[in-house]
């Protein structure tokens, strides 16, 4: 079972689509986004995700805002059945962590195995140590 540490969080307002224990990015309006293909992160949805409406017509506004944890310990969603416990992760444009390469941003490092063959919304335990790219 997968555990966590409370570290520092914010809230923001989100965009839709995003999901519990997922990884996520900010944009440029300081919304909450799915990460891009750069794989970097700012933390990870704590709170119980978005779903639905984009907001009010013609506002920018979602209507949903999100707590985004960072730091300590977290539970994020395993996007591979590869991941190992002490493998460096990454996150995918799904906000998904899988095994980081030399050429990816890792974010953490798991602290816990995928036990299962099905990688649906498994969560899992990561150290949060974002640091660039692995030598």
């Amino acid at each position: 079972m997968a555990y966590e540490l409370k570290g520092f969080s914010h809230t923001f307002p989100a965009s839709t689509g995003l999901k519990q224990y997922q990884l996520v990015d900010v944009n440029s309006n300081g919304r909450v986004i799915n990460p891009t293909t750069s794989g970097v992160v700012i933390g990870v949805l704590q709170s119980s995700g978005t779903t639905g409406s984009t907001g009010r017509a013609g506002s920018t506004d979602s209507g949903s805002v999100q707590t985004v944890g960072w730091g300590s310990v977290i539970k994020v969603i395993a996007g591979t059945t590869t991941i190992d416990t002490g493998d460096l992760l990454k996150a995918d444009t799904d906000g998904r962590a899988s095994t980081s390469s030399s050429t990816s941003f890792y974010f953490g490092r798991a602290l816990a195995s995928v036990n299962s063959t099905s990688t649906s919304a498994q969560i899992i335990t990561a150290l949060w140590a974002p640091g660039g790219y692995p030598a």
